[in-house]
């Protein structure tokens, strides 16, 4: 019999987006004994009143317009719509709402997973906390809360959230902690069972054949250093601006959506904002880069990071700058650390001038996601033995 999973996650699969769940999602639903069916983070009224307030905001209605969306043998996808939003505006932010939300969905979001045959699946994974409500509207055998990030500091969400996301970690069967960091947190909180499941990287998509040159590089003279991500508000961006002033012979190349002060603050000659690119497309920026950097200012957001950029730096063969955080001198991968623009730049400039390393391709190994994949199995299965042993006895 396949193993049916639902995976309650934020970002649609085609979202420019490829965050971890994107990657568990179709690491699973490669293998002939799964059946997935993904989530993305539910839409509302409010999204087409304000539609800045989401992304991919088409793509969402279309998959609730459409209903579970088959898209492969082994693969679904929905969005479910709701008529109770879980956002942070008053009254629509508290614990109340987080818990019925998804009950003033329309059509039901139960019905909707049953016309897939996913009402009663084997593996729940809960990574998008407004899916808290899912815990009490369907029947899985095993629950998994994913944890990734450190909800204090981030502006959009709810202050209640962090009662929720307490509440999710005790009920749930099983904890998998991206970091470290967050893994210590899940164990303060009461989490018996609390698993490290890092994020992973495609080696074979950041280490196959060369790829072209990107055309905008025609006009970028080397040497390019390079960020992929989001320009947000972990981004120290006081520290950039100094950084490229101090290494103004460096061209530095900014792709990915931004926040206020991005793009603006990327305002020198020797600063590029491409914006967001194709996923597909982002081994040919970095490959034909000469370094990379993580320049995240103090937070606790920041401290509990475990960030997938690093593991594609490192795939691509890149020697990786970075400011310090926790999680990142917890994960001891071979990059080059600095603390003030001056060492920051320093560092650049050094790496810049030292022979590629290919020991660092070599260094995320064990980060691969067909690895990660099995990781994930192997914690599933463990929680179906001691499931089946609580019941014996």
């Amino acid at each position: 019999m396949p193993t049916h999973w639902v995976i309650a996650a934020s970002h649609p699969l085609d979202s420019i987006f490829k965050v971890s769940s994107y990657h568990l999602a179709i690491g699973l639903a490669r293998r002939e004994h799964n059946r997935v069916l993904y989530l993305c983070a539910p839409i509302s009224p409010f999204h087409r009143a304000r539609p800045t307030i989401t992304t991919d905001l088409d793509t969402r209605l279309a998959l609730w317009r459409d209903g579970p969306k088959r898209r492969t043998d082994r693969l679904w996808e929905y969005c479910p719509r709701t008529w109770l939003p879980y956002v942070n505006r008053r009254f629509f932010g508290s614990r109340w709402v987080a818990w019925h939300t998804l009950r003033w969905t329309r059509p039901h979001l139960p019905d909707a997973l049953r016309s897939a045959g996913f009402d009663a699946p084997d593996v729940l994974m809960i990574i998008n906390l407004q899916y808290a409500g899912l815990l009490d509207l369907i029947t899985a055998r095993i629950r998994l809360y994913r944890n990734i990030d450190e909800l204090r500091g981030m502006a959009h969400v709810p202050p209640s959230m962090l009662e929720i996301e307490r509440d999710v970690a005790l009920r749930a069967d099983a904890v998998l902690t991206a970091s470290v960091v967050q893994e210590q947190k899940m164990r303060r909180l009461g989490a018996e069972r609390v698993f490290r499941l890092p994020h992973g990287v495609d080696l074979a998509m950041f280490q196959g054949p060369l790829p072209p040159v990107p055309s905008e590089y025609n006009y970028i003279p080397r040497p390019r250093v390079v960020y992929v991500g989001a320009l947000t508000q972990w981004v120290d961006h006081d520290l950039v601006a100094d950084v490229a002033r101090i290494l103004p012979r460096v061209s530095f190349v900014f792709i990915g959506p931004a926040d206020p002060p991005f793009p603006d603050a990327l305002n020198q000659a020797n600063m590029r904002y491409l914006g967001p690119r194709p996923y597909e497309t982002v081994p040919a920026y970095l490959r034909h880069g000469d370094a990379a950097i993580i320049p995240f200012g103090k937070s606790e957001i920041v401290e509990s990071a475990h960030p997938l950029k690093l593991l594609t730096y490192l795939a691509a063969g890149l020697p990786t700058i970075c400011t310090p955080w926790r999680e990142l001198e917890a994960m001891g991968l071979p990059v080059r650390i600095g603390k003030t623009a001056q060492e920051f730049a320093r560092e650049i400039d050094r790496a810049l001038k030292t022979p590629r390393d290919s020991s660092l391709a070599e260094s995320v190994r064990d980060y691969d996601w067909e690895r990660i994949v099995d990781r994930l199995e192997e914690i599933v299965a463990r929680c179906g033995e001691m499931e089946s042993s609580r019941l014996k006895s």
